[in-house]
């Protein structure tokens, strides 16, 4: 009795092993589905963004280009416009007509017959002219380009007069008067000469003999005197 008791017991718990063994085979089955659904709703998401960037970055090119060529074609269409009152000329110019490029740089660089002052067109012209041999159009570039250098050194030279007068500015800051400044920072003669007269006045006029750096300054000035006179 005891014996079948104990068959009984263990084929009950080799039963209930059983169904432990498949309970966690189907749990772990079930786990690998939620992450198998996972990874693939990841992946679908994945390919969602990618194709929304690629269509918003296909759409963006789109919209560069587009502008691009409205761009151009306003350009073109503002050309045409400025070149209007000049139609002909500008044929001529575009048929070989050396001369007629020429006149079309003059109107340009002075802001003639309708056109705006544009010195690069001026330019443009000129040298589109040089190609179909006009000579006259070599000598107008040169002096267009002269002046420009001109304007260029002006404008450089007007730069450089106002970094050294706020230079100066700084520098006077350092000294009592102007004529300290004129004889220190300028080498100025006159202005040592007048510090100079200044201490032999000064001395003149005092009853103590003047100190040693007073004369060392009159000695300084008056060294400048000679040296610069």
């Amino acid at each position: 009795m005891y014996e079948r008791k104990a068959k009984e017991d263990a084929a009950l718990e080799d039963v209930r092993l059983e169904e432990a063994r498949l309970a966690q085979i189907e749990a772990n089955r079930q786990r690998q589905a939620e992450l198998d659904r996972k990874e693939f709703e990841d992946a679908k998401r994945k390919a969602q963004m990618e194709a929304e960037l690629r269509a918003m970055k296909e759409a963006e090119e789109k919209a560069q280009a587009e502008a691009h060529q409205q761009k151009l074609a306003k350009e073109q269409e503002e050309k045409q416009n400025v070149l209007a009152p000049i139609k002909d000329y500008v044929e001529k110019a575009e048929n070989g007509d050396g001369q007629a490029a020429c006149q079309i740089g003059l109107w340009f660089q002075h802001g003639q017959k309708g056109l705006p002052q544009d010195i690069e067109q001026a330019k443009y012209w000129y040298q589109q002219a040089m190609v179909l041999g006009n000579q006259n159009a070599a000598t107008f570039l040169n002096i267009l380009v002269g002046n420009e250098q001109e304007k260029v050194k002006a404008s450089q030279k007007q730069e450089a007069l106002k970094a050294q007068e706020e230079k100066d500015n700084r520098l006077r800051l350092k000294y009592d008067t102007e004529d300290e400044f004129l004889a220190n920072e300028k080498n100025d003669v006159e202005a040592a000469n007048r510090i100079a007269t200044s201490l032999i006045d000064k001395f003149g006029t005092v009853s103590d003999d003047p100190s040693i750096s007073e004369l060392e300054r009159l000695i300084g000035y008056c060294d400048q005197c000679i040296k610069y006179g």
